[in-house]
């Protein structure tokens, strides 16, 4: 297991486990976990729930020097 920047456990998955069971780590991240898939035992990509972000604004602050 890998540890992610909120110190939280992360599952860590092999690219033949995405290949065999695709349905399993969707699942996963839609309980709101993430998965790192590993390719030849380096990480090579994550799998994280989507965040929709329509109807959310961002605010500009302006900084003085």
């Amino acid at each position: 297991m890998l540890p992610n920047l909120n110190r939280e456990e992360v599952l860590e998955a092999t690219a033949n486990d995405l290949r065999s069971r695709p349905k399993k780590l969707l699942e996963t991240v839609n309980r709101g976990e993430e998965v790192v898939i590993t390719y030849h035992g380096k990480p090579c990509a994550r799998l994280v729930p989507y965040l929709d972000t329509k109807g959310i604004t961002l605010e500009m602050t302006s900084f003085e020097f």
